[in-house]
Order: structure tokens, then C-alpha cells, then sequence
């Protein structure tokens, strides 16, 4: 038999390339940590595909031919195909079944233990890495201690995804998996327009996917939550400008002398987060800030004490990383832990455009705001939970605060 390549249609007769769809399947693995089961999936399921094709080519399935962007997730659309569409008689499995009398017990079995599964979001509560995962149906609440070596190593607590899992043998395995999950604020959204029908769940998955993946990103912005500008000053400087320039500071902010011969210029208030750099370069003081108000500020500040500005340019965003290193220590667990504590408890009472304008005080009054809050305070509880754990915020505190609203 001729060699197909990866480019080539697939020998099903799905349409698709051989890339994007059997071949994942039909490749030999090369690691020894491969469950025995897969290998019974990967024998059968090109056969399954085929026999889908001889009897409903795509061109006969309605769902396929508006929605032809999901052509990236092949693999889970063969398995909704053939394990979940309804047809005249029956579904594809079952046909199969019955009509391949040359299957093998055990691959029978699989085959009848895939037509059993079904396709859901699953909330991913635990991982053991490389041997496996604990995941929750959002619809049933059942859960499943889930064995995979390779998935387990990719998964994270928190994480939502789109998969069917199987039960065979005792165990519990990914038959398939869309190969993107989602954070919780875009899965809460999937959750709200699609119910367990397998493919409506597939569809606002995929578009989930889709719009999360296009998403503009927002432009960065410093503690004042003005948009970042990297901006070098230079001042012309007297021998002693420290003192004359400490008595302008403002009352929540101080001048902090460097070891270096230079200064920053930081708030009073925790985090004590860096407003200015300041460094000697002889008879010239260099400032560098990251906002234009910023800029005015320290601006100001200098011609207040009889230094005026000599020249100002953009500053290279690595110079400015250097600096910051070499001059601002992270501040200690205890300031950044009342920052958090101060800017949430805040957040409350703030408008957020995630909640339609309103503040999640007001937004977790109504019927239809209580689930955004909840799935935006899981989404911000998920990153937290990245950060080294002296650093994480307690977002519980958060939620017990909010829900005693209702």
C-alpha cells in the first residue's frame, strides 16, 4: 500500500487532509507510556471514520456545512460523528457494531464503552503529573480520577475542557479532547448559551476558542493605571540636590537615596511601588518614569527646587528594565498582601465592563449578574493561583464578602 502523505486526503473519505485528521490516530507512538487502550482506539478508529464516510459523506450532514471553521478540531468532530449524531437507524457506532462481526472482544468493548461516554466541559480540581488528573462534569457533578501520563503533564487545576472520557477496564481515559481548554470566565460563558447537547457544546466551545484567541488585548497600563510611555528626563543638577528636592516631595511620597549615588521616588503607602528613577551622571540627573503624568509630575518637581529640564526622549524599554532591577527590590509578602487586600476590597464598588458597567456588589444582587461574579472571581482566583504562594491573594475572602449581598 502507497505511503500517504501528510497532505494528501485522508483514505476515511472525510475530505480532510491526512495531517488533520487519521493520522494522529494511525501513527505508531513512539513512547512505551502509552495505555494499551489507546492502541485499541488507534486501530479502530480510521475503520470507524471510513465507515462513517461510505454511508454519510459530509456533504449529507447539515451541522458540517455552516460551520466549516471547526475543521481544526477533526479529531473531536469524527468522534461526535460517530458516537453522538443521530441518524435514520441508528448511529454510526451502533451500524458498525452490528455490521462488523470481525472485531475483537476487547475491541468491541471499547467501541461500547466510547458509545456510552458523552461529550462534556470538565472543571480540571486536581493533577498528579505525569500519571493523572481529577476532573468534575459542570453539568452532573460526577467525577473521574482520569489515567494519562502525557495529558496529565499539561493539565492545571482550574482549567475547563472539552472531552469525552471514557470508562474501560476500570479506568478512566481521554477517547478525545478539543486541544484548547479554557480559563473559567470563557467557559462560564460556554456554559450559559449551550446546555449538553454534544454539539452545541461543541460550537460554543470553538467559538469560544475563537474569540478569546482574537481578543485585542488591552494596553498596558502602571500602578496609577496610566497607559504605559517610557520616558527619559534629564535634569541639570547642583552639588547637593537631594535635600532641596526632598522638600517637594509630595506628603505620600518620599525620596529614597541609592547606594549607587542616586534616588527613587516611591509612595509611602504599601506596596511602596516606584514612581521615578533617579541617577547622577555628573552634573546631569537622568529620571526615568513609565507614564507622561508621571513625567509631569517629577517635572514639576525639579523646576519647584531650580532645576530645570534639559532634555527629554523616549527611553528604551531595557534600559528601563535594568534600572528597575537594580533599584527596586520586590517589596516585602506583607506590603504586597495589604496592596491586595486594599485594591479588592475597592473592586467591589468599582463599575467593570466584564459585568456589563455595574460593580460586582450591584451585579451579585441580580439573578443574572450572580453567575459573572462568580465566574470572574474564579477566573481571578485561577491566575492567582499561579503565583508563588506567599504572594497569592485569598480570594474566598473576596466571595464572602460579595455573596452576603443577596
Amino acid at each position: 500500500m502507497a505511503r500517504v502523505g501528510r497532505n494528501d486526503p485522508c483514505p476515511c473519505g472525510s475530505g480532510v487532509k491526512y495531517k488533520k485528521c487519521c493520522m494522529a490516530t494511525e501513527a505508531p507512538s513512539t513512547s512505551s507510556a502509552v495505555a494499551p487502550v489507546h492502541a485499541v482506539d488507534q486501530a479502530v478508529m480510521p475503520a470507524l471514520v471510513q465507515f462513517a464516510m461510505r454511508h454519510h459523506d459530509r456533504a449529507s450532514v447539515p451541522e458540517f456545512q455552516s460551520r466549516a471553521w471547526l475543521e481544526g478540531t477533526t479529531p473531536l468532530l469524527n468522534a461526535w460523528l460517530v458516537f453522538h449524531r443521530p441518524f435514520p437507524g441508528g448511529r454510526v457506532v451502533e451500524r458498525f457494531l452490528q455490521q462488523s462481526p470481525e472485531l475483537s472482544e476487547r475491541t468491541r468493548a471499547w467501541l461500547e464503552a466510547q458509545a456510552a461516554a458523552r461529550l462534556s466541559m470538565w472543571k480540571v480540581t486536581g493533577v498528579n503529573p505525569g500519571t493523572s488528573f481529577q476532573a468534575e462534569d459542570v453539568f452532573t457533578s460526577e467525577r473521574r480520577q482520569v489515567r494519562e501520563a502525557s495529558a496529565s503533564r499539561l493539565m492545571t487545576p482550574g482549567l475547563y475542557i472539552l472531552a469525552r472520557l471514557v470508562d474501560f477496564e476500570g479506568d478512566t481515559v481521554i477517547a478525545t479532547m478539543h486541544p484548547s481548554p479554557l480559563t473559567p470566565l470563557p467557559a462560564s460563558q460556554v456554559r450559559q448559551v449551550a446546555d449538553s447537547d454534544p454539539w452545541g457544546l461543541l460550537v460554543a466551545w470553538e467559538e469560544a476558542v475563537v474569540q478569546t484567541s482574537t481578543r485585542t488585548p488591552q494596553a498596558p497600563h502602571n500602578t496609577d493605571d496610566d497607559p504605559i510611555e517610557l520616558i527619559l528626563l534629564e535634569f541639570s543638577v547642583f552639588d547637593n540636590w537631594l535635600d532641596p528636592l526632598k522638600e517637594q516631595v509630595p506628603a505620600d511620597m518620599e525620596l529614597v537615596e541609592t547606594a549607587s549615588g542616586g534616588a527613587v521616588l516611591q509612595k509611602r503607602e504599601p506596596p511602596h511601588y516606584t514612581v521615578a528613577h533617579l541617577q547622577r551622571r555628573k552634573r546631569k540627573l537622568a529620571v526615568q518614569v513609565n507614564s507622561r503624568r508621571r513625567a509631569d509630575l517629577v517635572t514639576r518637581l525639579f523646576e519647584a527646587a531650580s532645576m530645570p529640564l534639559q532634555r527629554e526622549a523616549p527611553l528604551d524599554f531595557r534600559e528601563y528594565q535594568r534600572t528597575m532591577q537594580a533599584s527596586s527590590p520586590p517589596p516585602p509578602p506583607d506590603a504586597v498582601a495589604a496592596f491586595k487586600a486594599q485594591r479588592y476590597e475597592s473592586w467591589m464598588d468599582e463599575p467593570v465592563p466584564a459585568l456589563g458597567g455595574q460593580t460586582p456588589r450591584q451585579a451579585v444582587a441580580t439573578v443574572e449578574g450572580r453567575p459573572r461574579v462568580e465566574a470572574l472571581l474564579e477566573e481571578m482566583a485561577f491566575y492567582e493561583s499561579r503565583l508563588p504562594e506567599a504572594q497569592r491573594y485569598d480570594f474566598n475572602r473576596l466571595r464572602e464578602r460579595l455573596i452576603p449581598a443577596l
